[in-house]
């Protein structure tokens, strides 16, 4: 999955649960979250997106590609 639709399938479900919730769960700031999960912005860290994901029930994995 490309890092772009990760951050909007991330931010689409913040703001459908809420992104105040979200940022009380996180630790984050409303403007941090929207921040990391803009289109237009930097890419944010792993453990950002890691602390996003984990907050909205999903969980990041690496896996080996098959050959």
């Amino acid at each position: 999955m490309e890092l772009s639709a990760l951050k909007a399938t991330l931010l689409d479900e913040a703001v459908r649960l809420g992104v105040s919730q979200l940022a009380r769960a996180t630790g984050m700031s409303r403007a941090g979250i929207y921040k990391a999960l803009r289109e237009d912005a930097n890419n944010p860290g792993i453990d950002t997106v890691a602390r996003i994901a984990a907050a909205l029930g999903y969980e990041l994995r690496l896996e080996k590609a098959r050959a």
